[in-house]
């Protein structure tokens, strides 16, 4: 939001202040999961589930929806979200069937089963009315979803950027 500020000092990271103050350690992390991982801690975890709460809330109040519609001039049904909280894990049949199963470079699969790890929360929501005919007066069906993303980071992507996994 608005013009980048100037300091007259060099400002610190994210992750500096974060382990300044106690409530990220991504060292300890790095030693059991590798680099890029990290363990929130204390006020961060409590920020993080205070802002999915937040969306949810937000999301799933019909008059916060019809706002946004009046507010953008849109021509849509204000039926607001239903959160969800999806199975993070998927059959490769139905996987497949989204076009998101990206097995050869950014996918787990559990070996000695027919699972996958799911990459994000929209994989496994997307599936959910497998073989189902939905009727016209059920729609919209909106749905927001959280889960933990686990994919591979593909790409130029290294342990020497400091984004998190």
């Amino acid at each position: 939001f608005g013009d980048k500020k100037n300091f007259d000092f060099n400002p610190k990271t994210h992750w500096e202040i974060a382990e300044a103050l106690g409530i990220m350690d991504r060292q300890r992390a790095a030693k059991i999961s590798g680099s890029r991982f990290t363990y929130l801690k204390g006020g961060l975890v409590e920020m993080q589930f205070a802002l999915i709460n937040l969306v949810f809330k937000l999301l799933s109040d019909e008059i916060f929806i019809q706002k946004i519609i009046k507010d953008n001039n849109l021509d849509l049904v204000a039926k607001p979200f239903i959160p969800i909280l999806p199975p993070m894990m998927m059959k490769t049949e139905p996987y497949e069937a989204t076009g998101r199963l990206k097995a050869e470079d950014t996918t787990y699969k559990l070996a000695d089963d027919d699972l996958w790890l799911i990459a994000s929360a929209e994989h496994s929501l997307c599936s959910m009315y497998t073989d189902e005919i939905i009727s016209e007066e059920d729609l919209p069906i909106r749905y927001i979803g959280y889960s933990t993303a686990f994919r591979r980071e593909a790409g130029t992507y290294g342990k020497d950027t400091n984004g998190l996994i």
